[in-house]
């Protein structure tokens, strides 16, 4: 049975990935009372998708079951062509998004700066000056670039405690913002980029400060992003033992609405997020990128320009599968060239 100890371990990840309400607390992000339409548009992918691993060649439902792959869904000019559920996932199951969660929360920081609510420029202490040591000279900008110039491992027992993620009986901070306060990462000379949770922990900190109206991450996302984007479930955020939203990894949805916010990217925000916002998300610093250790790792699954988003969700048996992130990797362009064989229309002006 999953519980707080072994709930991120495979095999008990396949049960609880669907169902951290049941092992974690949450709050809930409510649905819109107007979804934004998915509509159903079947196309033969079963048959056309073919991948070389190895000596082996794999067909979709291979790939899906050699990948851990829980959920896959696809969508082209923003109709479901393609939905397969595995592991007991269905439609309705709120998926734990890890690190997707990060890209949600830089849409939403967005919409704030769009507003006038949030400068990227301002040093983070202008908003949350008990933050570490660490953080006393960075601005927003390098949380958002995740080149804030801090190292540290988001599987440290330590901080998962202080998240609500990982029993402790300890206890040595009170919650994930008492760790923040206090914690002493490592740190790098220059501005490369580095994937480390606690940025995006302490964005989330900042963006409740700058609307200085006492709501939190969840009821944000729900009012300026989750609700005005048409998505058809509740979704969830984790959050610690003192109500403190997990900004990093904490979104629970359903595919179908991980999917609508690709969607909403490969429609250029549509008034949501606003264009320019996108362009600076996307455009990224090759330099930077370059001189980090992720550069093989990342994969991108929205094609604003074929109209084509992919989103998957899964529970493999290891935290990081560097072979089965290639995977899929090969299996996106797969999924695209299958797609872009059908001849379902002339690629659109990128609208990003």
């Amino acid at each position: 049975m999953a519980n707080l100890s072994n709930w991120r371990v495979y095999p008990h990840n396949q049960w609880s990935f669907i169902n951290v309400d049941k092992v974690l607390k949450t709050r809930t992000i409510q649905r819109s009372t107007t979804p934004h339409p998915l509509p159903s548009a079947p196309l033969p992918l079963e048959t056309s998708f073919h991948i070389r691993v190895d000596n082996d060649i794999l067909d979709l439902s291979a790939y899906i079951k050699t990948s851990s792959t829980d959920g896959l869904i696809v969508l082209k000019q923003g109709k479901i062509v393609y939905e397969k559920y595995a592991n007991g996932g269905s439609a309705t199951s709120k998926n734990i998004m890890m690190s997707v969660t990060k890209s949600v929360m830089g849409l939403l920081a967005g919409i704030l700066v769009d507003r006038g609510e949030l400068d990227p420029a301002d040093l983070v202490t202008k908003h949350v000056p008990e933050v570490s040591q660490a953080f006393r000279n960075v601005m927003i900008r390098q949380l958002l670039d995740m080149r804030s110039g801090v190292v540290y491992n988001d599987n440290d027992p330590v901080y998962q405690y202080a998240a609500g993620w990982k029993r402790y009986e300890g206890k040595p901070f009170r919650n994930v913002r008492d760790f923040l306060s206090k914690f002493g990462p490592e740190r790098v000379e220059d501005e490369r980029f580095e994937f480390t949770g606690v940025n995006t922990e302490i964005l989330g900190w900042v963006m409740e400060r700058a609307i200085g109206h006492g709501k939190t991450i969840a009821q944000l996302l729900q009012e300026l992003f989750w609700q005005p984007m048409g998505a058809e479930s509740d979704a969830l955020m984790t959050i610690d033992e003192s109500g403190n939203t997990r900004a990093a990894s904490g979104l629970c949805a359903t595919l179908r609405d991980i999917a609508r916010v690709g969607q909403l990217v490969a429609d250029g925000g549509r008034g949501i997020v606003s264009r320019e916002w996108l362009r600076d998300m996307t455009k990224g610093d090759k330099e930077a990128f370059a001189k980090s250790k992720w550069p093989e790792l990342c994969m991108l699954f929205v094609d604003p320009v074929n109209d084509i988003v992919v989103a998957r969700s899964g529970s493999q048996s290891k935290p990081l599968d560097y072979g089965k992130i290639h995977l899929t990797f090969v299996a996106w362009k797969e999924i695209r060239r299958v797609l872009l064989s059908q001849n379902l229309g002339a690629p659109r002006e990128s609208r990003l």
